[in-house]
């Protein structure tokens, strides 16, 4: 398969919080900052959950274009699957909303944080006619399944959840912080024929670090906050690195990043590589971190790969 895309190096790095580091502080909010590193320094397990608790409230719901909507109105199907995360020491209920199309082996899509199935619509028609069955989740937090607490766990708790209910995955496809939910997932056990990752970060956790730092926490304290918040909530930031999952042969994956991807930038997709043997990468340019979900390029691409994931090749 020719994809048209060429692989090239990058090393810029940038985050989902842009580049912090170039924000000028207001005298209200250096007030804000020195007020919040003294109740990490002497109140830190009051500090990581207030911290951790605005971390993980999912943002408000992105609109569905007029586009989308029709393509949503003709599902096949649409509904909701329950399930439980294990969080901060008990069982949490939380679900997810899926919406299908078309008839065949079944290809899961999983937006990232503050996005929703919708985002995909444009994909939904070229991989239906292809012969797949199409399952677009709303994530928990997102979209049609609203709830005031989400994380890279819960995304990969309810993937789990939809898999189980509708049958087997082909091929799983995750965007952002959905692809590294999808990596989880699959590391916990989640079968499925291949994977396709797009501008996905390679060590999520991180994002955590960058979070404290936009609300103005001091660099010096952010690894106590941190181990309060693994301690309280009962997860671990580093257990999210992408990578491939070790209790099968080589699982096939797709990588595709975007050179111009302002949210992670394309070295994640090199480190994801890397740990990924079995990868191929895919590179984009001029399509950033969301344009990159309306192309048609891309959508060839996962047809292509879902079709025979282990013999796909990049050419």
């Amino acid at each position: 398969m020719s994809s048209g895309f060429a692989i090239a190096n990058s090393t810029n790095v940038r985050t989902e919080f842009g580049d912090i580091s170039s924000r000028r502080e207001r005298p209200d909010a250096a007030s804000h900052s020195i007020g919040l590193s003294l109740l990490a320094r002497h109140a830190p397990a009051w500090t990581a959950r207030w911290a951790t608790r605005r971390f993980l409230a999912p943002p408000a719901p992105r609109p569905i274009g007029s586009s989308a909507r029709e393509v949503f109105a003709r599902a096949a199907d649409q509904f909701f699957v329950d399930a439980e995360v294990p969080w901060a020491g008990r069982r949490e209920p939380t679900r997810a909303r899926l919406t299908v199309w078309g008839r065949g082996p079944a290809i899961y899509l999983l937006h990232g944080w503050g996005g929703r199935a919708s985002q995909f619509a444009s994909w939904v028609e070229p991989l239906t006619e292809a012969g797949f069955t199409v399952v677009a989740l709303d994530a928990p937090g997102h979209g049609d399944a609203p709830d005031r607490t989400t994380s890279l766990l819960h995304f990969a708790v309810a993937l789990r959840a939809a898999v189980e209910s509708f049958g087997p995955a082909r091929c799983v496809v995750g965007h952002s912080l959905g692809g590294a939910a999808v990596a989880y997932a699959l590391q916990q056990g989640l079968p499925a024929d291949g994977v396709v990752l797009i501008g996905a970060p390679h060590a999520p956790g991180s994002t955590f670090a960058y979070f404290l730092a936009r609300i103005g926490i001091d660099a010096r304290l952010h690894q106590r906050v941190t181990d309060e918040a693994e301690r309280q909530f009962g997860f671990r930031f580093g257990d999210f690195v992408v990578r491939a999952p070790a209790d099968r042969p080589p699982l096939p994956a797709l990588l595709v990043h975007d050179h111009d991807d302002r949210e992670f930038a394309f070295d994640n997709a090199l480190q994801i590589a890397r740990d990924w043997p079995s990868a191929k990468l895919i590179a984009t340019s001029g399509l950033g971190h969301y344009r990159i979900l309306r192309s048609g390029a891309v959508a060839d691409g996962i047809r292509a790969f879902a079709r025979m994931p282990s013999d796909f090749n990049v050419g």
